[in-house]
């Protein structure tokens, strides 16, 4: 697209804004892609996420998304890349971005083995990240994050560890998923907290 002009360039502050100058071109990277038809592995070296590719039929730009939010409320919007393809049920983020210094700078990106999603609690009034991490069908967990002074911080973490069978499940306060630092749970608990977080997905 073409740059705006000074007498063309939207007011500062609104969604045009950020879409047009602030983030223009984190937001055109995956247009180019998906316009020259690029392939999971194109979009893993040229450091763009490949899960679009993965999501929905046809153009991956006819459900993929743009949104912003102020996650560490400076007044200040992130750029939200994201899924809207059955988006009711895996509302998947792609990538996230922030302004360090006024220049975007990528804080998380989904891939394989990590799946973000941005949650919303109306009783806090404030937005979270969830961050779903798999090693393997008997190895994954549930880490829910706030965004501060432009890094993530854990809150809680919910890990299953298959091979510990007789108590698989952990609460963590860390994302190295290693178990063994972690305190044991048992599986409702684990339970009870990942699907009232899952509710916050949005």
């Amino acid at each position: 697209t073409t740059p705006p002009t000074e007498a063309t360039e939207p007011e500062e502050g609104t969604a045009a804004h950020y879409i047009q100058v602030v983030y223009a071109r984190q937001i055109q990277r995956y247009h180019t892609a998906f316009a020259q038809k690029w392939s999971e592995e194109d979009c893993i070296s040229n450091g763009l996420s490949p899960l679009p590719l993965q999501q929905g039929q046809g153009d991956p730009l006819d459900h993929m998304g743009v949104a912003f939010v102020d996650l560490n409320q400076d007044d200040s919007w992130e750029l939200i890349l994201g899924n809207l393809w059955n988006a009711e049920t895996d509302p998947l983020v792609y990538e996230i971005w922030t302004l360090t210094d006024g220049v975007p700078r990528m804080v998380a990106q989904s891939d394989g083995q990590n799946r973000y999603y941005l949650q919303y609690s109306r009783e806090d009034a404030a937005w979270y990240v969830a961050l779903e991490i798999t090693r393997s069908e008997d190895h994954y967990g549930f880490h829910y994050l706030m965004f501060q002074d432009g890094s993530f911080e854990i809150i809680q973490g919910i890990v299953y560890q298959g091979s510990n069978a007789s108590a698989p499940w952990f609460m963590a306060y860390d994302m190295d998923m290693d178990t063994s630092n972690d305190e044991s749970i048992d599986e409702s608990t684990a339970s009870a907290i990942v699907n009232s977080n899952r509710n916050l997905y949005t």
